[in-house]
């Protein structure tokens, strides 16, 4: 059984998921770039077992982030009954769930040319209604839920520092950078 620090402010579990195109992409980045150790489209069957290996005492792991989405769909197990398994467990996970309004959905699979995980053919509004019904539950259960309709992807970057930097967004970041000519 491993052992978890208590001196560290920030939670050491975070399940990020949320509607395709709401930026869940660029989070796992933002949390890779501060730190945590991303993983992304594991099956829901695999989220404790990884979490299990993550936490185990000789894991250098201390900061873990799970990217789920409705690409899982075709594995068994749902996503709320991997949270209940983590609770039982002792590791309940902070959710962060990425929203974003249809209109903005739409503008951004517009932009990068692709079609939706749930279009299946279908159009893109029927993709997106169905994906917010598979996720309704999750949402629910969800920690931390962010609109990410009318933010940047600086702005995001910002949301996610504040909420998950081990100094809780206190800390000073310095970037110097020099050039000649």
């Amino acid at each position: 059984m491993g052992s978890m620090t208590s001196s560290k402010k920030g939670p050491s579990l975070i399940l990020v998921t949320g509607m395709s195109g709401a930026g869940r992409r660029t989070a796992a980045a933002v949390l890779e770039e501060m730190g945590w150790y991303v993983t992304d489209n594991l099956p829901p069957e695999l989220i404790v077992r990884m979490v299990e290996l993550s936490f185990d005492a000789e894991s250098p792991v201390e900061k873990l982030a799970i990217v789920t989405d409705v690409r899982s769909r075709s594995f068994a197990g749902s996503l709320t009954g991997v949270l209940d398994k983590l609770v039982d467990s002792g590791r309940k996970p902070t959710v962060l769930f990425l929203e974003a309004s249809d209109e903005s959905l739409i503008s951004r699979f517009d932009e990068v040319r692709r079609s939706h995980p749930l279009q299946d053919g279908d159009s893109l509004q029927n993709g997106i209604d169905r994906e917010r019904e598979m996720l309704s539950g999750i949402k629910q259960e969800a920690d931390i839920v962010v609109d990410t309709s009318s933010t940047s992807i600086h702005d995001l970057r910002r949301i996610l520092e504040m909420k998950f930097s081990d100094a809780g967004g206190d800390s000073t970041r310095v970037v110097l950078q020099s050039f000649g000519f």
